[in-house]
């Protein structure tokens, strides 16, 4: 099996589980993840907080999102473009002003001012898996790829998910970036060392 045939079969496995989620436990494991990222030390000392708003079966972020805005941070979501790889970060001030955009997620507006990802102190990373080394599968487009190396020394990338979107094993390439923190509904956590 490819690399490619894995981690589709990875995502196909998780979709699956994620689709037999009751709307309630959902909706309180989203809580519990909302609150468990609001109350980490790098939120406090962010500035600057890049989040993205939970569609389908991924976390709802809105309370962490008005959150961030009740706390005077700058509220930074994803605004991706059409092509692969084609995804920049823009400030909002509220969330009535988000858009649809490609994939039907709302978005910042063209009138949102873009964010330079070395301003970023806290960004919140989605998933479709995730393994507790740190290993993620996306949804394929390779947005987060591109946008985690040009976030500046010293600020804090967090893989956000579920439990029951954990796996034994997420595929990686040699593009795929490992994050160093985990959370999901049962809190915050370090991610473990890759058995070799």
């Amino acid at each position: 099996m490819t690399p490619a045939e894995e981690k589709a079969a990875v995502r196909r496995a998780v979709r699956q589980a994620c689709a037999a989620v009751p709307a309630d436990v959902h909706a309180a494991a989203s809580l519990s993840l909302c609150r468990a990222l609001a109350a980490m030390p790098q939120f406090s000392a962010a500035h600057t907080v890049a989040a993205f708003f939970g569609a389908g079966a991924e976390p709802d972020t809105r309370p962490l999102l008005h959150a961030v805005l009740a706390a005077g941070k700058r509220l930074c979501l994803p605004v991706c473009g059409s092509k692969e790889r084609q995804m920049h970060m823009a400030a909002v001030t509220g969330l009535e002003s988000l858009v649809p955009g490609p994939f039907g997620i709302p978005q910042p507006g063209r009138e949102a001012l873009p964010v330079p990802p070395q301003e970023l102190g806290l960004c919140l990373v989605p998933c479709v898996a995730a393994d507790t080394a740190g290993g993620r599968l996306g949804h394929g487009g390779g947005y987060y790829d591109a946008l985690l190396p040009l976030l500046r020394p010293g600020s804090t990338a967090v893989l956000c998910c579920f439990s029951w979107q954990l796996v034994p094993r997420v595929p990686m390439e040699g593009h795929d970036i490992r994050l160093s923190l985990l959370a999901t509904e049962h809190g915050v956590q370090r991610a473990k060392a890759v058995q070799s």
